[in-house]
């Protein structure tokens, strides 16, 4: 059977339905805010659209009827700007332009195209070569020059903000056709002059090295005219994307879809010399909101009047007529003026998430788990009295718990007495065991040389030798009674009941008269003994016992190091501790091996035969124990190093 799949806990459940519910009513709420928002962008849109094409040609229509060729493109490059203002919602900042489309398009009174937006094109006060020359901006005269906006080497931006611009190309049917197009950038010009002090531009990039930037190139035009001009009105407006537009019942005629505003502007004038005629309001495509509008202007009675969307009869002297188009997405401009508010939203919904969810948790779902876990635990219950317990039920599970936990508790302390007991009994027997195994095994070797040469002597073997077995019959014997000694002096010392004595008394006097006990066997082995106190000092501790343990060290030390071997003996003492150490040559010790040589009867290589009871060491910490040290062992380059430290 496949392994049971885990559930989730209650806590992320939990987080999960409060951050949905909090983002569903966050979205909501952000929905109206922006709903709301982008309706009242929409109105101000209209307001500021609906009737522009009326304001563009009330503003050159005198121009138009008075036959100014460049009156119509004035009239479309202020009607694809469109009306920039729109109602901003009251209560947000307007740190933002509106991003918005436009189109725009003249026709004369029998429907013929005068000027258009979608046409690239420059009103500038074209300079020739010597005017330019001579800083003679101003002489030139207004010349509209047409281009393919299509064929623009850089943004169009660049061409906007130029600080002058070069013009190469022909002439045509009253333009100028350009196949180049240079221009200087305003900033770099700027800093030219300030570098030159010079005040024209031609001595400026003369004497600055600025070059002409090139910003357009026809390469089927052809270009033998030089035009400059300082002050351009530059038309290259950005296209906007597809429209699209469902059938209804009163406007049939925009149906469809269209690749742009300028498909759009052309379809609007058609229908405008369609019967009945007529433009209608905003349209929506999307999430675009597009505003047309149209204005004849025609003369009669030897006045100018103007008609709004409807055209007047070929008898009133219509002179030409405006149609316009303008667009924009009220949504993505409310999204963006409220992007803080969605933000601040966001934030407010994050805590008021975090409060809900910290209650619930703390209140319930804490609470809850702590119950469930103490029950399910292998230990005692332990639930601490910190949580919030509001409900019936949780308090009777707590109660439940806590009584679980008491007998849980008792049965537990019973099992920890029995199990402290049983496992001193079997320490107790471990060492009884390991004591009587050691005490057999050290009593062994003498009792059997006593048994052995004491039977030689009642058989009367070898008589000569007599009094020699009799010598080693009583050395073995003090042998043995020395073992027994000392293992009832370790035996006392690890039940605590030796009694310390206070002396005062030098540490380096009393290492120097252990030494002298065993300098027969230093110098039977030619040791080299180096030692290393500090200035006088005194301590106060058992004399004797100290004495002992440094007897103890100082022997295991001469009898393990190799003939000719040094031993090294020094002494630390500052203002708490005061330590012995003494290293001497011989064969390393593993780490295992440096833990077990303070135990009774341990030796670290089980096939050396040197005398000893195999308890000077144990002797050794125990003493030192008692009076509040500790010994140490470890491996040296050399062999290995003994001591221990001892409180001041």
């Amino acid at each position: 059977m496949g392994r049971r799949r885990e559930e989730p806990g209650a806590g992320p459940r939990v987080a999960l339905l409060l951050a949905a519910a909090v983002l569903c009513v966050w979205a909501l709420g952000m929905f109206a805010l922006t709903a709301a928002a982008a309706e009242t962008a929409a109105q101000g849109f209209v307001e500021a659209n609906s009737n522009w094409a009326e304001r563009v040609m009330r503003v050159y229509a005198w121009d138009l009827k008075d036959g100014d060729s460049l009156a119509p493109w004035y009239a479309v490059k202020v009607g694809a700007d469109g009306g920039t203002g729109y109602r901003s919602v009251s209560y947000l900042p307007r740190d933002t332009c509106l991003e918005r489309y436009g189109s725009a398009a003249v026709y004369d009174a029998d429907g013929n195209m005068l000027a258009c937006s979608w046409q690239g094109f420059i009103i500038a006060e074209a300079c020739t070569v010597e005017q330019w020359e001579a800083a003679d901006y101003r002489s030139g005269a207004e010349t509209l020059i047409l281009f393919d906006r299509e064929l623009l080497a850089a943004d169009a931006e660049k061409l906007e903000n130029a600080y002058a611009l070069k013009f190469t190309g022909e002439f045509g049917a009253g333009s100028f056709i350009a196949s180049g197009i240079a221009g200087i950038d305003y900033r770099d010009f700027a800093d030219a002059r300030r570098e030159t002090a010079y005040e024209s531009i031609p001595e400026v990039m003369r004497a600055s090295g600025l070059e002409w930037e090139e910003l357009y190139r026809d390469p089927d035009a052809s270009g033998t005219v030089t035009l400059y001009a300082k002050n351009t009105v530059v038309n290259c407006p950005e296209r906007s994307g597809k429209l699209s537009f469902a059938a209804t019942d009163s406007d049939e005629v925009l149906t469809g879809r269209y690749e742009d505003l300028d498909g759009l502007t052309v379809a609007l004038e058609e229908k405008l010399r369609t019967p009945p005629g007529e433009v209608w309001g905003p349209r929506r495509s999307g999430l675009n909101l597009v505003v047309p509008s149209a204005t004849y202007c025609y003369e009669y009675e030897g006045k100018m009047d103007f008609n709004i969307n409807r055209p007047i009869g070929l008898e009133r002297g219509v002179i030409a007529y405006i149609v316009c188009a303008s667009s924009c997405s009220p949504w993505l401009i409310a999204a963006r003026e409220l992007i803080w508010y969605y933000l601040a939203g966001l934030a407010i919904a994050a805590l008021a998430w975090s409060i809900a969810y910290a209650g619930v948790r703390r209140q319930l779902i804490i609470p809850m788990r702590a119950a469930a876990d103490a029950l399910l635990a292998d230990g005692h219950p332990a639930v601490r009295t910190g949580y919030i317990w509001r409900w019936r039920e949780s308090e009777q599970l707590r109660e439940g718990v806590s009584r679980r936990r008491d007998e849980i508790l008792k049965l537990e302390n019973e099992r920890s007495r029995l199990s402290r007991a049983l496992e001193y009994a079997k320490t107790a027997e471990e060492n009884r065991r390991r004591t009587i195994s050691a005490v057999a095994h050290e009593l062994k070797t003498p009792l059997a040389v006593i048994h052995s040469y004491a039977e030689g002597l009642r058989e009367h073997i070898a008589e000569d030798k007599r009094e020699k077995y009799v010598s080693v019959i009583l050395s073995e014997a003090e042998r043995s009674d020395a073992m027994v000694l000392e293992m009832l002096d370790f035996s006392r010392l690890e039940a605590g009941k030796i009694r310390l004595a206070r002396d005062e008394f030098s540490l380096a006097a009393l290492i120097s008269a252990g030494l002298e006990k065993l300098e027969i066997q230093i110098e039977g082995k030619r040791l080299n003994v180096n030692l290393d106190f500090p200035e006088e000092f005194t301590i106060v501790a058992d004399e004797q016992r100290i004495a002992q343990a440094l007897g103890n060290l100082a022997s295991n030390a001469v009898k393990y190091t190799p003939d000719g071997g040094s031993i090294d003996i020094k002494i630390d003492n500052d203002s708490q501790n005061c330590t012995v150490t003494f290293s001497n040559d011989s064969p390393g010790l593993t780490a295992g091996q440096l833990e077990k040589v303070w135990e009774p009867f341990y030796r670290a290589d089980a096939a050396r035969t040197e005398p000893g009871t195999g308890l000077g060491l144990a002797i050794t910490r125990s003493i030192i124990q008692l009076h509040g040290g500790k010994c140490f062992a470890a491996a040296t380059e050399s062999g290995v190093s003994f001591g221990f430290t001892l409180p001041r």
